[in-house]
């Protein structure tokens, strides 16, 4: 038996306005909440930022290596 999937780009998808409005006030209600920098960012901000890190591995192994000294 063959089943027909189409898969529809999101041009071609038809807005919900009941779930637009319901993502909208998340995002709104998400943008209020008064959340802590994130720890990877941080640490990669104060480390000179991205283009100072050579990989994101090392970014675990220079924490790791820090919690044991």
């Amino acid at each position: 038996m063959l089943t027909a999937v189409w898969l529809l780009t999101d041009a071609e998808r038809p807005e919900v306005p009941e779930c637009v409005a319901a993502r909208d006030s998340l995002l709104q209600r998400i943008a209020a909440l008064d959340l802590p920098a994130n720890f990877l960012d941080e640490l990669v901000h104060q480390l000179g930022g991205p283009g100072e890190l050579c990989h994101s591995s090392f970014i675990v192994e220079l924490w790791y290596t820090a919690s044991l000294a």
